[in-house]
């Protein structure tokens, strides 16, 4: 066999021209020993989140699995926690989890709980929700909220005196909230007077954007409302659990944090009526 040269049966080595050869070793993210690196979350759901690295130090010695847990609350505000890098190398593989402990809960749906992981001198490894079959690699990079994807299906729930006019729904601080369908229900106590019942969508300062056509109530009557993004003009309608019953279009689009809806009497007859709802929202946990 002649020197530089393999031959298989007789025949030299084949060789696949114009493709170029692959080495994990240029595949990564370089980091520098001590480089602090940060794992943020904000969630729904009470939970710990374990962000884990995979480093292949540069001195060449075996690569070594570096990681962040972090306890995240369930008020959608940053939790946060930070380390820094033990060895210079080159950051290959990232995985965050949910990994709840005692009484914690994982999140459920897509939505609940965005996770971001970032060199603080470098920029973000990985950001996206965390749920079921899904934990954010590197270079995985999901923007929060509606134009990432669907969000988690969310009951929201409301009963009490009417008093000068009661929020039947408010998105908290941290969230996005899309109305998927709701009911509202105004309950007149035995005091004379004619009300004039309306549901009003208001933006954080309070401001009226949209409102539904006015039911008229009676003492000791009760008026429903029924509101949905597909229901495309107001109507009267018969339904089940009102003496007068209206259906309602709702924003079709995500509404930032302190909008709200609010029921209210505008001829402010009686502040001992009382009002209900009950609904369903698609909500996106979002940085904040």
């Amino acid at each position: 066999m002649a020197a530089g040269r393999n031959e298989r049966a007789g025949h030299p080595e084949e060789r696949v021209i114009g493709v170029p050869s692959f080495s994990r070793e240029g595949v990564g993210v370089a980091v520098e020993e001590n480089d602090p690196i940060q794992l943020q979350a904000w969630s729904s759901v009470a939970t710990t989140l374990l962000a884990s690295l995979r480093i292949r130090p540069r001195d060449g010695s075996p690569t070594y699995s570096f990681q962040l847990e972090l306890t995240v609350t369930n008020d959608r505000l940053t939790s946060s926690i930070g380390r820094q890098i033990d060895n210079g190398g080159v950051i290959d593989s990232v995985m965050i989890q949910a990994t709840p402990k005692g009484t914690q809960a994982a999140p459920t749906q897509r939505g609940q709980c965005y996770a971001q992981l970032q060199l603080m001198h470098g920029g973000c490894l990985a950001c996206g929700y965390v749920y079921p079959g899904h934990q954010p690699a590197l270079n995985e990079f999901v923007e929060p909220g509606p134009a990432g994807g669907p969000g988690a299906i969310t009951r929201v729930v409301v009963a009490g005196t009417v008093g000068a006019g009661r929020v039947i729904g408010v998105v908290p601080t941290g969230a996005l909230w899309r109305w998927i369908y709701g009911v509202g229900v105004y309950g007149a106590s035995a005091t004379v007077g004619t009300r004039v019942v309306r549901l009003r969508f208001r933006e954080s300062g309070g401001n009226i954007f949209d409102k539904t056509t006015a039911l008229t109530v009676t003492a000791n009557q009760s008026g429903q409302f029924e509101f949905a993004p597909n229901i495309t003009s107001e109507q009267t309608a018969n339904l089940d659990l009102a003496t007068v019953a209206n259906e309602s279009p709702s924003p079709d689009r995500a509404l930032p944090a302190g909008y709200d809806l609010f029921m209210t009497d505008t001829a402010a007859i009686d502040g001992l009526d009382v009002a209900s709802s009950e609904a369903q929202v698609e909500e996106w946990v979002v940085p904040n």
